[in-house]
């Protein structure tokens, strides 16, 4: 992201590392408080991003942007920070907000997760829809071959190009997916929004206190 940043002409004014279950991020506030960033990239577990968020709330830090990852893509983080969850940008290689219309077993994005959440009670993460995805992809790779010989299926599969309710699935040469765009999303008035890739997405980025 450091490097990210710089080569796209934006000055990084900090760059800082916590422990995991740090209590207290009283130097990095300082500093934000200081130099009063346009846009704050925090990272790390749910609990840790919590935390952060609110001790910037506490202290009045409100910057243009502020980007969690990947705390927010959790609906706990929605519940744990309330209002001070608005405005928080974040990504993850899926997340139920999106909206495919799959060729795929399980269809769209939102027969996909009303599935999950039936069977069990609970909201599917990227990493239980990308298992997920695995499967369906499958699918369509032995459907396409009309055969589970190995061969035939891998064949399928390196020439896949098909719509998912995780996304577009296409292979690159050396076997890597090169087709899928992980999703940018913003809580917005308690609500996940998409607000990346161009195709998925239902809301303008939102901006944030400071002017």
């Amino acid at each position: 992201m450091e490097k990210s940043a710089e080569s796209n002409g934006l000055e990084v004014i900090s760059f800082d590392e916590y422990a995991i279950g740090t209590m207290d991020h009283a130097s990095a506030m300082t500093l934000m408080m200081r130099s009063k960033p346009d846009w704050v990239f925090a990272t790390g577990y749910i609990n840790d991003l919590i935390l952060i968020r609110r001790q910037m709330a506490d202290l009045g830090i409100e910057p243009k942007v502020l980007t969690m990852l990947a705390g927010p893509a959790y609906k706990e983080f929605i519940e744990a920070t309330g209002e001070r969850s608005n405005n928080v940008s974040s990504a993850a290689w899926w997340h139920p907000a999106v909206a495919y219309d799959g060729e795929d077993v399980f269809g769209t994005t939102a027969d996909f997760v009303a599935a999950f959440e039936a069977e069990y009670d609970a909201t599917p993460d990227y990493a239980e829809a990308s298992a997920a995805a695995a499967g369906a992809v499958l699918q369509l790779a032995i459907e396409e071959a009309g055969t589970i010989a190995p061969t035939a299926v891998r064949d399928a599969l390196a020439s896949m190009d098909a719509m998912t309710f995780y996304g577009p699935v296409h292979f690159s040469e050396n076997g890597q997916i090169d087709s899928l765009e992980p999703p940018v999303f913003q809580i917005q008035d308690g609500t996940t929004k998409t607000i990346y890739p161009e195709e998925i997405k239902q809301a303008d980025l939102r901006f944030g206190g400071i002017e």
